[in-house]
């Protein structure tokens, strides 16, 4: 069993690496969150707060204070992410608590709960929980258990689609370190419809909670024609 998951785990890292190798041939869509305002590129919805706190270090920050409060940040319904792209997502994310809150970072044709949809999700109640790679085609939705428990630390995210297998490889790095580490892998029927970035962030206390990304990065292959 733990040769088999080495195997997996060794496959994703060259397959992360292959899906990085040949730029000329990609789209990258970064967003540092440097400056006093967020890009137009963004769209925020909601009822709490989507504020670029660190002009300088480039801090987003989605803070909720409410019970049933949301904050999504998207953009603007253009989706730009299709499978057949394979696209590789990347962002640090720090959270100031990890119970009573629920974050999920990743891309959507709509909302996670109906549409095609490929993200991390943390749903934590009154204590921490372990973050979650999620693959919904339609009605269908395929999880897998990363491994790695919410905690205040900051971390780096990534997942990377590999549309001819019909995987989706999800990355945590270690606390304290930048270096992708495979947690898991879903092997599925993939979304066929476009997606676009999504942020969301969703409060079940009357308390602030705070989510930070540090940067956002989307890396699609360029269409041939």
């Amino acid at each position: 069993m733990q040769l088999h998951r080495q195997n997996r785990r060794d496959r994703a890292l060259r397959a992360l690496a292959r899906a990085k190798d040949n730029y000329l041939d990609e789209v990258h869509i970064f967003d540092d969150f440097i400056g006093d305002t967020l890009s137009s590129i963004w769209n925020t919805t909601g009822s709490g707060t989507v504020t670029i706190v660190s002009d300088t270090a480039g801090i987003l920050q989605l803070e909720t204070t409410l019970i049933a409060q949301t904050n999504r940040v998207d953009y603007f319904a253009k989706m730009v992410a299709n499978v057949s792209m394979e696209p590789i997502l990347e962002f640090p994310l720090k959270v100031n608590a990890t119970t009573n809150v629920k974050n999920e970072i990743g891309m959507s044709a709509g909302t996670t709960d109906v549409n095609d949809s490929i993200w991390f999700e943390n749903d934590a109640g009154a204590s921490a929980v372990n973050w979650f790679g999620k693959v919904r085609n339609g009605v269908t939705l395929t999880t897998v258990d990363l491994g790695i428990v919410l905690t205040t630390a900051k971390r780096f995210f990534g997942f990377q689609v590999d549309n001819t297998a019909g995987v989706v490889n999800f990355f945590i790095a270690a606390a304290g370190s930048r270096m992708p580490v495979w947690r898991g892998s879903v092997k599925a029927t993939l979304p066929t419809g476009n997606m676009e970035p999504i942020v969301i962030q969703t409060s079940n206390v009357n308390a602030s909670r705070l989510t930070d990304l540090d940067f956002h990065s989307l890396t699609l292959k360029r269409p041939l024609t």
